[in-house]
């Protein structure tokens, strides 16, 4: 079971956070923040916009590296995904409409959606001898940060938040069982989130729960293991 986290503690590590970001005059996770704007005004945009936001937000966020199969595909790839996401509205988390427990089969339902989607695109990679030929990995750090940088309804489990993840009995891996221990952390935590909370969207931007989630458990990743700051 989570047991709540000392109250500064939480506010602290999330500001530290937030304040590197604010720090920088266009700083790269600012990407999220821009990400989410459009997709929680979706009804003003068309699909090629939505996705170029998408894709640049997920280039910004270490999944067009060298190694990334989405390298290899222009940001219209990512259209199919957009209308998926906005078939999911009901979990399109804003002010005064955080995501709920019950909710959790929606996610995951969405989640699955969005894996079918991405496995079925095929690419191909020039090599020395060559080129080859493969499917996009549907990972969980992928879906997950596409999920939060669209709805807001889950934190990216990225290598540095699963590790934030390990002092707090909450499972690395992106399923039922974690996100049940997740919104149990929210549950005991909700005064201090809400607070940080408040304080970052007096910036005038919403940041939704699991995006002060996010902040808080990479954060925590972030300091235990400086050196993984460019592999996460």
């Amino acid at each position: 079971m989570n047991q709540p986290v000392e109250s500064n503690e939480i506010v602290k590590t999330v500001e530290n956070f937030y304040a590197s970001l604010k720090k920088h005059t266009n700083h790269r996770y600012m990407s999220w923040e821009h990400c989410f704007n459009a997709f929680n005004n979706s009804d003003k945009y068309d699909i090629d916009y939505l996705s170029l936001h998408l894709a640049f937000y997920l280039a910004s966020w270490g999944m067009y590296r060298g190694s990334s199969a989405l390298l290899w595909k222009d940001y219209k790839v990512h259209n199919e995904a957009v209308d998926i996401i906005k078939s999911y509205s009901v979990i399109q988390c804003s002010i005064g409409n955080e995501i709920q427990e019950s909710q959790i089969p929606i996610i995951l339902k969405a989640k699955g959606d969005l894996e079918n989607h991405y496995r079925s695109i095929g690419y191909t990679k020039p090599t020395k001898t060559g080129s080859t030929e493969g499917f996009v990995s549907a990972t969980d750090t992928l879906i997950t940060k596409i999920l939060l940088g669209t709805l807001g309804c889950v934190p990216a489990y990225d290598r540095l938040l699963v590790i934030g993840f390990k002092g707090s009995k909450i499972n690395k891996g992106f399923n039922e069982k974690s996100l049940k221990s997740i919104f149990e952390f929210i549950n005991n935590n909700l005064v201090s989130l809400k607070e940080i909370q408040s304080r970052i969207n007096l910036d005038g931007s919403y940041y939704p729960l699991m995006k002060i989630v996010d902040m808080y458990f990479w954060e925590i990743g972030r300091i235990q293991n400086p050196q993984l700051i460019e592999v996460d």
